[in-house]
């Protein structure tokens, strides 16, 4: 009985003293949000445990718990998927933010922390505790709406100019980091360069007020969310739309072929509208690095919305008006930026049976020496053009635009 007793009493010992085996802290950085303790020993008992066996796996595993907000994610983890250390365990969570229905689940938690236990030679018990600020009503509605990364440039500018045609205040994007690499200043800069590229996204952003950007980055795309207010209505842009809308209607038709159309527009836009830097404004010097922001009425000379109200304003606006009416048209065209006597230049380049042209519809309107801005005289001197015949006093970066190689032959 005593030698039973004996025996009873050292496995007591044994089973009690597995409780006691230490454990290893390791505090991650605080924008993961949660804390690694590594216990080494082995588990005595987990009950049923799912069990992985490949790094996919295992990332699957964790994305769907996570979504489904299972507070403790408890998997048998084979050790060839994952190695035993807090390091691994990082980069795996960097991994799964390829995951966007993860990503948005993860942003709902307050903090987060991690266990693991030796199990056996092969395997290992890999313990996710998440704490969620959200229920599962609210998760799906947040998970209802979770928007696709934006993969390609045209894709891109569609979406930003639908937000700043609806004037919205707050927005979200998720934007391949293969296309932008927002933290950096040049590549930022680069991406809002093509954003302006887009007529209609620069002619209403320069209504923009109090405007504010910030992003997370995940594996392979950023979530972009904007917030910004406009000094302009959605009334003034409808208006723009209307005038567009009916002038095209009342000036063009199926019958004319697409140089009638071009140079409908050009004749209309050279009678119409007088260049000027608006109310009380004079001319920036040549080669001026700073160019006054002037304004008819409320309205900036760099839209066509001075155009619309004031009937006048820069070669910008004017080549974003030539630019709104050809498309409605049914003309390719083009929005390019450069330089021509000695400033900075805004004109188009239109398609026209399948060849490039530029068209400069402000320095179609010609002035004589000590004229006023609503005296001018028509001329076809930068009328469909040819890149040869444009350089002879307009600049520009070639490799962002089209070659257009022939002068057209006007009568």
């Amino acid at each position: 009985m005593k030698k039973i007793y004996f025996k009873l009493l050292l496995s007591m010992m044994i089973l009690l003293s597995l409780s006691f085996l230490p454990t290893f802290s390791e505090s991650v950085s605080a924008d993961t949000g949660g804390t690694v303790v590594a216990a080494r020993g082995n588990v005595v008992a987990y009950g049923r445990l799912e069990k992985v066996n490949t790094r996919k796996q295992l990332k699957k595993a964790v994305a769907r718990r996570v979504i489904n907000l299972d507070s403790r994610i408890r998997l048998l983890v084979n050790r060839k998927a994952m190695k035993y250390s807090f390091n691994e365990y990082k980069k795996l969570l960097y991994e799964i933010s390829d995951n966007q229905k993860y990503n948005e689940i993860m942003e709902h938690t307050s903090y987060w922390d991690i266990d693991s236990y030796n199990y056996n030679k092969n395997y290992y018990v890999w313990e996710f505790r998440p704490r969620y600020t959200i229920n599962k009503a609210q998760a799906k509605k947040i998970l209802a709406k979770v928007k696709p990364i934006i993969k390609t440039r045209k894709q891109l500018i569609k979406q930003v100019a639908k937000h700043v045609k609806n004037l919205d205040n707050e927005y979200t994007l998720n934007i391949s980091s293969k296309l932008v690499k927002i933290e950096n200043k040049a590549s930022y800069t680069k991406f809002w360069d093509k954003l302006y590229a887009n007529p209609t996204i620069s002619d209403i952003n320069h209504y923009r007020i109090n405007f504010d950007d910030k992003y997370k980055k995940y594996k392979n795309y950023y979530k972009w969310r904007i917030r910004v207010k406009y000094n302009i209505s959605k009334k003034e842009i409808k208006a723009l739309d209307k005038f567009v809308n009916n002038w095209v209607a009342n000036n063009i038709n199926s019958g004319m072929t697409q140089e009638q159309k071009v140079r409908a527009i050009n004749d209309f836009m050279v009678s119409e509208y007088r260049y000027t830097f608006g109310d009380n404004v004079k001319p920036p010097a040549k080669n001026a690095k700073v160019y006054p922001d002037g304004k008819l009425g409320k309205y900036s000379v760099y839209t066509c919305f001075s155009l619309l109200y004031g009937k006048g304003g820069v070669c910008d606006a004017k080549a974003k008006m030539f630019y709104r009416l050809a498309k409605k048209a049914g003309i390719k065209v083009l929005y390019i930026t450069g330089r021509a006597g000695g400033m900075l230049h805004a004109w188009n380049l239109v398609n026209i049976d399948g060849y490039w042209y530029h068209v400069d519809v402000t320095w179609n309107r010609g002035h004589y020496e000590g004229t006023g801005e609503n005296e001018y005289v028509a001329r076809l001197d930068y009328y469909l053009k040819s890149d040869a015949t444009m350089r002879k006093d307009h600049s520009w970066n070639a490799k962002n635009y089209p070659a257009a190689n022939y002068d057209y032959p006007v009568s």
